[in-house]
């Protein structure tokens, strides 16, 4: 059975007050939402010794969506989404176990889903962490 840690301040969705989003820069691993008062929202998957962590390619694209909407919530939920692997089968992407997890990132407009693939040799899987920086915290 596959499960992951969703690591983020609980606290996080009630900082999202006014987070506009100006640009969101994405690799395969981590997105950075900058809002439009300067703070960073990073969302990344974290990747083990055994085990590979992404954003999946759609997902990527899907998360333009959010440049000019505020940001309300993002949650974990449940999802029934086809495990087709678009990685190559190599040495490393070549594992036992494959999950597909969802975020939902939710704005005063509309929800956008994000599914992130973890592919293990069934003993590791993989984390989603949330981080929101404010340049002035950085300061002091």
């Amino acid at each position: 059975m596959s499960y992951y840690h969703m690591g983020y301040d609980p606290d996080i969705n009630e900082k999202f007050e006014n987070f506009t989003v100006k640009e969101v820069l994405a690799d395969d691993d981590v997105v950075r939402f900058l809002s439009q008062d300067g703070r960073t929202l990073y969302v990344e998957v974290s990747t083990d010794c055994c085990d590979d962590s992404y954003f999946d390619k759609d997902s990527i694209e899907d998360m333009e969506g959010l440049v000019g909407q505020t940001l309300l919530s993002i949650e974990s939920v449940e999802t029934n989404a086809e495990l087709t692997d678009p990685r190559p089968h190599d040495d490393f992407h070549d594992r036992e176990a494959q999950s597909v997890y969802c975020l939902v990132f939710k704005t005063t407009s509309s929800e956008i889903s994000v599914l992130w693939r973890n592919d293990s040799n069934g003993c590791y899987s993989g984390s989603v962490e949330l981080k929101l920086v404010n340049p002035a915290s950085l300061a002091n």
